[in-house]
């Protein structure tokens, strides 16, 4: 009976990943000899699956998957969770950012508590000025939005029952989003402290393109209000037009004043039709979604499997 799983996820990690593999042995022997480190490797441009390859051969505990194609980091830690089998679930970034070190104590801290997930709250976050202020507008409009109210200080790195870990696998949806995900299924939760360290190795693979596609997801997998923000603003445009309308009108009647009437038409034209545009992107979004949900592909594909078991 496996005790611990800890999940990794790995992108371009070559020169992380020896020190990364020992020092999460080191903390798992803290808390049981009964564990697996599994590593999920979403098809890096580097050297990091030979890398996983050779430090896999060295202990069975130590188990690697590695997808077919980049399916992106939620979809890894998808795949991950899916093969976990410890009564106790640790997942986290391979960025060395969070210290595995923290594992035993959050080990401990899960156990005496009754809660069903602890997550790591990050003291000093060493992220960039620029990050830091993205992730705190997007968790504030993200809330404002969805009603789950997340946590800033708050990133991958949380440790989770069984049954935490057996609830997730029932959600099949394409556009997945974890860090709601967890929070909607509501389970008693926790919360621990840990410094967050700065980056060793290599430079995050997150730029503004990923960050707005990861908010753009998260907000729409949970909520609908950009439908009805969407309808507010076509009745508000509509009320305005006509507002405008028999402005001119009463102009014409009360004064016989001419009102021209090309440029505030050429104005009239750009703005409904920009308007449109909008309103239709926003529907497109979820169209796009419901297409992508029918067609049933798979989450994640997988080219080669390491040391797992054939129940994995």
């Amino acid at each position: 009976m496996t005790e611990l799983s800890i999940v990794v996820t790995i992108y371009n990690a070559e020169e992380v990943l020896p020190e990364l593999v020992d020092r999460l042995q080191k903390a798992a022997l803290q808390v049981t000899e009964q564990y697996e480190l599994i590593f999920i490797e979403d098809r890096s441009r580097d050297r990091s699956w030979p890398v996983l390859k050779a430090e896999a051969a060295k202990d069975s505990r130590i188990k690697a998957a590695r997808f077919a194609r980049n399916f992106g980091q939620h979809n890894a830690l998808t795949a991950g969770l899916y093969m976990a089998k410890g009564n106790y679930v640790v997942m986290m970034d391979g960025d060395l950012q969070d210290e595995p070190e923290v594992i035993p104590r959050l080990y401990e801290n899960i156990r005496q508590s009754e809660n069903e997930i602890v997550y790591v709250r990050r003291i000093n976050r060493k992220d960039s000025g620029f990050k830091r202020l993205t992730s705190r507008m997007y968790n504030n409009i993200f809330s404002v939005m969805s009603g789950i109210k997340l946590d800033p200080h708050v990133g991958t790195f949380r440790i989770m029952t069984r049954l935490v870990n057996d609830s997730f696998r029932q959600f099949r949806e394409v556009h997945k989003y974890i860090g709601g995900v967890f929070y909607w299924m509501n389970f008693q939760e926790g919360y621990f402290d840990a410094e967050h360290r700065e980056r060793k190795y290599g430079k995050s693979n997150y730029n503004l393109s990923r960050m707005l596609k990861l908010a753009l997801n998260g907000m729409l997998s949970f909520s609908n209000k950009p439908l009805n923000i969407a309808m507010y603003i076509g009745f508000l445009s509509a009320f305005g037009s006509l507002c405008m309308g028999l402005y001119f009108i009463s102009i014409k009647l009360i004064y016989n004043a001419n009102v021209p009437g090309y440029y505030s038409l050429i104005v009239s034209l750009y703005f409904i039709g920009g308007l449109i545009l909008f309103v239709l992107g926003i529907i497109g979004q979820y169209i796009g979604r419901i297409y992508d949900q029918t067609r049933s592909r798979p989450e994640f594909l997988i080219q080669d499997k390491i040391n797992f078991d054939h129940e994995q």
